[in-house]
């Protein structure tokens, strides 16, 4: 908040920073309020990193201006409910700078954590694995360098484009036997098993 002019006008919801060790008390003595709910929801601009679920929709007052993931392509029904309130919809997942998503760092630390996460589900430590990482978006470009620093091998992506940015995207497009052979592969990794 040391960045933001007019603290004043922030409003977060009761316990917000919590989780992350910020009390009620941090945020309110930056100039910033703290409130219930229901008093979010009657601002002009709501930001939450998650589209609003169905209890959380019928808090909202029409004209007002949603901020945050809201994958609006992938469900009707959030689309629907943005229209039909007259919703103002800045998603971010459709924010790109120089031919990539803003939050491209967002999405390195999501892949970095799911490492970990799969780990300690796996009950086995990353170097007495085989891992197969699918994809070299920016998630699974982290992935591939976490694995690389802990001395698993794999294969990176491919990277074009002005920036650096671009990854090649493959159709697998061949006969059967090589189909056949890339699933005995994955079979052979930790991650991937035939039913």
């Amino acid at each position: 908040l040391i960045n933001v002019r007019n603290t004043s006008y922030l409003y977060f919801e009761k316990n917000y920073g919590e989780v992350l060790g910020y009390p009620d008390e941090d945020y309110q003595n930056m100039g910033a309020n703290i409130v219930d709910r229901e008093i979010i929801y009657k601002q002009d601009i709501i930001c939450n990193i998650h589209a609003p679920e169905p209890v959380e929709q019928t808090l909202f007052c029409k004209g007002q201006t949603f901020f945050g993931f809201i994958d609006a392509l992938q469900g009707r029904k959030i689309t629907d409910f943005l229209l039909g309130m007259k919703i103002t919809a800045i998603a971010w997942e459709e924010m790109f700078e120089n031919g990539r998503t803003v939050f491209w760092r967002n999405n390195e630390i999501a892949g970095e954590a799911g490492v970990f996460h799969a780990f300690s589900y796996y009950g086995r430590l990353p170097y007495e694995c085989s891992v197969a990482v699918i994809g070299t978006g920016n998630a699974g470009s982290a992935v591939i360098k976490l694995l690389e620093k802990t001395g698993i091998i794999v294969t990176p992506g491919i990277g074009y484009g002005e920036y650096g940015e671009g990854y090649v995207r493959i159709a697998l497009t061949v006969d059967e036997r090589r189909l056949e052979e890339a699933v005995e592969r994955l079979e052979k990794s930790d991650i991937a098993r035939r039913e």
